[in-house]
C-alpha cells in the first residue's frame, strides 16, 4: 500500500473511532461549579450529524428572562467538558448567564467539503438554539443577548460562525484561535492534522476554505453589522501572530474589537489568565456589572 494511502487510511479509521465515541473515556469530569449555578448534562440527536451528542448548559440558580445566551466551543483532543473543567467559567453564570457547552469532537465547526453527516455549522447555528430554547425557557434569541467563544480550534469555529452569522451572534470571543486553518497546507510534521484538514476544508483555493476563512469573512462584512470580537493569545503561542494580523485586519476595516497578548502558552493556564478580561468585556457589552 503506497504511504499517502495508508496515512489517510489509518487517519480515517482514527477519526471515526473518535467521532464514534459519546464520551471520551479518559477524560476525568470535575466540573468548577459556583453555589449560585446549576449544570444540566443533555443529548441532542443531529439530524446534521446523524448521531447523538452531548451538550453541557450551566443556569444561574434563581433566573431571571430573559438570559443572555454564550455558546462556549472547546479545542482539539477534548470534548464538552473541557471548559467546567479547567476553568472557572460557569461563574459566569451567576450573572444571570446561560452558557452552553456542546461535543464537536473531531470537528473544525465547519459543514466539512469530505465525508458525509459531517455538516457542524449547521449543528452548532441551527440545531443548538432549537435545544437551548426547549430545555431552557427564558433563554434569550435575540442577537444583541448570544455570543460564541473558543479556545483553540473552538476560537477558530467561534470567529468562523460568528462572522458568518452576525445576524445571530452579536459578540465573539476568541482564546488562542487557530484564525489561519484554511490557510494551511499539507505539514509533514504533522499528518494527521494536515489530513483532517484536507478533509474538512479541501484542497488549498478550495471554495470551502474561502467560506469559512475569518479573514475574507471579515473583509466582506459591512463594520456596521460586524460582532463585537474580543481576541486573546499568550505572547509565546504559535498562533500569536495569526491572531496580531486578524486584528490589524479588523482595524483596518473599522470592526470593533480588543485584543489582549498576555504572558503564556497554548494552555488553560494562560486561558485563565485572560478569561477575567473576557468575562468584564462580555458582561460590559450585555449591559451588565460583575
Amino acid at each position: 500500500m503506497k504511504p499517502l494511502r495508508s496515512l489517510a487510511l489509518g487517519c480515517s479509521l482514527g477519526l471515526s473511532f473518535l467521532a464514534g465515541c459519546a464520551k471520551s473515556p479518559w477524560i476525568q469530569d470535575k466540573p468548577q461549579l459556583a453555589p449560585s449555578v446549576r449544570m444540566l448534562d443533555t443529548t441532542l440527536r443531529s439530524s446534521a450529524l446523524h448521531r447523538t451528542l452531548h451538550v453541557r448548559i450551566i443556569l444561574p440558580e434563581h433566573p431571571i428572562a430573559p438570559m443572555p445566551v454564550l455558546y462556549l466551543l472547546h479545542g482539539a483532543g477534548v470534548d464538552y467538558r473541557d471548559w467546567t473543567n479547567h476553568s472557572p467559567i460557569a461563574t459566569l453564570a451567576a450573572s444571570n448567564l446561560v452558557l452552553v457547552l456542546p461535543d464537536a469532537t473531531g470537528s473544525y465547526y465547519i459543514n466539512e467539503s469530505g465525508g458525509k453527516h459531517r455538516n457542524y455549522e449547521q449543528y452548532i447555528v441551527q440545531e443548538l438554539p432549537q435545544l437551548v430554547r426547549t430545555q431552557v425557557p427564558g433563554a434569550a434569541t435575540d442577537r444583541a443577548h448570544t455570543a460564541i467563544a473558543g479556545i483553540s480550534r473552538g476560537g477558530f469555529g467561534a470567529l468562523a460562525l460568528g462572522l458568518r452569522h452576525p445576524e445571530q451572534y452579536g459578540y465573539i470571543g476568541d482564546f488562542s484561535g487557530a484564525i489561519d486553518f484554511p490557510e494551511r497546507t499539507f505539514r509533514w510534521r504533522k499528518p494527521f492534522e494536515s489530513f483532517t484538514i484536507y478533509r474538512a476544508f479541501g484542497a488549498p483555493g478550495s471554495a470551502t476554505r474561502q467560506n469559512y476563512n475569518p479573514f475574507t469573512l471579515a473583509a466582506q462584512l459591512p463594520a456596521q453589522n460586524a460582532p463585537y470580537i474580543f481576541l486573546s493569545c499568550g505572547d509565546q503561542d504559535l498562533l500569536r501572530k495569526p491572531n496580531e494580523l486578524f486584528a490589524q485586519e479588523l482595524t483596518r476595516y473599522g470592526i470593533p474589537h480588543e485584543l489582549h497578548i498576555l504572558h503564556g502558552k497554548h494552555d488553560w493556564h494562560t486561558w485563565n489568565e485572560q478569561l477575567p478580561f473576557f468575562e468584564a468585556s462580555l458582561l460590559q457589552y450585555f449591559g451588565k456589572t460583575q
